[in-house]
């Protein structure tokens, strides 16, 4: 029990977010039908789980000084439970709440689900206005079977 704990709490501080500002937005400066001059990124990386949630929840500290526009990029960064969920969904909210708009990037497509899923019971059966989730092919898992082929199958 005691390795346990050690390792939920060593895994919980490794969560960061390496912020930027960007004037080129790209294909996303009419994001939801409004013009942004620039954004700011937050570039995640770690797992979020229940043991990281209170932890990924300080590193947004800051956002009300973030430009209208926020992406949480999160191709080096993975959820692993629904308290991970629960953090981002919080960090979002923060963000809203504050009247940015928030591009999630790159969750794997099961995750982004579970996510939607989680943001519609909490608010009511529909999806909170302003906010945007993006999937990205690369970091959808692949799962296949194990499979020893060094022996024959019987």
């Amino acid at each position: 029990v005691l390795n346990s704990l050690s390792f939920a709490w060593k895994m919980s501080t490794l969560v960061t977010a390496q912020q930027s500002i960007t004037e080129e937005v790209g294909g996303h400066n009419a994001v939801g039908g409004a013009a942004f001059k620039y954004a700011k990124v937050y570039t995640i990386e770690g797992n979020i789980f229940f043991g990281s949630a209170r932890h990924f929840k300080t590193l947004f500290e800051d956002a009300v000084d973030a430009p209208p526009l926020v992406f949480l990029n999160f191709a080096s960064a993975r959820v692993l439970d629904s308290s991970g969920l629960e953090a981002l969904r919080t960090v979002c909210r923060r963000f809203e709440v504050l009247g940015k708009k928030v591009v999630v990037r790159n969750l794997p497509k099961d995750i982004a689900e579970s996510f939607k899923a989680m943001d519609k019971a909490a608010s009511g059966g529909r999806a909170p206005p302003g906010r945007i989730v993006e999937t990205s092919e690369a970091t959808n898992p692949k799962y296949t079977a194990a499979v020893d082929r060094s022996r024959p199958l019987s």
